[in-house]
């Protein structure tokens, strides 16, 4: 009589991981004595089908794995299947999920142009993107020794768009600042883009933005502008698309005094305003925004 009967499914799953992403798992061996041995099956999320990773029979209750960290997942499942000497399988064994290690940075913040404000520099920045990040250190550069010495902290708050905060400073001595971001893990972001910001007692005047010229054929808008200042060194342009908030969209040279925007979408609403960069390294104020429908 051949036996069809399928051993029982293997029992008793526990593993560990490392923080390099490498992988051991064991279980109760399995006491029919025809045993053959054993298969492995991985998946990502415990609700997709797994794969196996055994191309052969292991003999022993016991398996290593590596993984890559350096993904979003957070999660990993493993399987065991019996299998007896007549080719008998049973069926899959309930899942062992593993957490691994967090070795993905979050994403850094994104700075909003400083402005000058009661003999300080008022500082502004957007949170990170992502979901993970837990708090924020914000630097300033210091001149000798050259460094980034940290000067505050902010813990994450779900309701802050943006986070704010003065610092000051000496009369116009333009200052360099950074931020970063950090998870629950300890990962830390790359810096976010650094700005400039400088104390003064008054703002430059702002440019004083024209009708924009809408090219529907050429698939452009052109903004042009004059500005009363005479020592300005670029031109920052803010767009903002429909009712999301305002980017950082370009930066140019202020040797010129228009610009054709080139990234458009139909129907859709952008609206710009202009902030020019001094060569002193201080900022003007905002102009007046302007919006047109594409």
């Amino acid at each position: 009589m051949v036996d069809s009967v399928p051993p029982g499914a293997p029992d008793g799953l526990k593993g560990k991981v490392d923080e390099f992403g490498n992988i051991s798992i064991s279980w109760k061996p399995n006491s029919e004595k025809d045993m053959a041995g054993y298969r492995i099956y991985r998946a990502t999320f415990g609700h997709e089908e797994p794969s196996q990773l055994t191309s052969e029979l292991i003999e022993q209750a016991e398996y290593a794995d590596k993984l890559d960290l350096n993904t979003l997942n957070k999660k990993v499942f493993y399987y065991a299947m019996a299998v007896d000497k007549n080719q008998n399988h049973s069926s899959l064994s309930q899942p062992l999920e593993l957490k691994l290690p967090d070795k993905v940075a979050p994403q850094p913040p994104t700075f909003l142009p400083p402005q000058p404000e009661n003999g300080a520099v008022f500082l502004r920045f957007k949170p990170s993107p992502s979901e993970e990040a837990v708090r924020y250190d914000v630097y300033v550069r210091s001149p000798e020794p050259v460094q980034w010495v940290r000067i505050k902290t902010f813990e994450k708050n779900d309701t802050v768009k943006i986070y704010s905060f003065r610092y000051s400073t000496e009369e116009k001595k333009a200052q360099v600042f950074t931020a970063t971001a950090f998870d629950e893990a300890g990962n830390e972001s790359s810096p976010a883009e650094p700005v400039v910001g400088v104390r003064k007692s008054t703002l430059a005047q702002s440019v004083v933005l024209k009708e924009p010229l809408i090219d529907r054929e050429k698939g452009h808008v052109v903004l042009q502008w004059t500005n009363p200042e005479k020592e300005a060194a670029s031109y920052q342009i803010y767009r903002r698309e429909n009712e999301k908030e305002f980017l950082l969209h370009k930066t140019i040279e202020a040797n010129v005094n228009e610009w054709a925007d080139k990234l458009l979408k139909i129907n859709t609403k952008y609206t710009y305003f202009i902030i020019t960069l001094l060569n002193d390294r201080s900022s003007s104020h905002m102009s007046k925004s302007i919006t047109i429908q594409y």
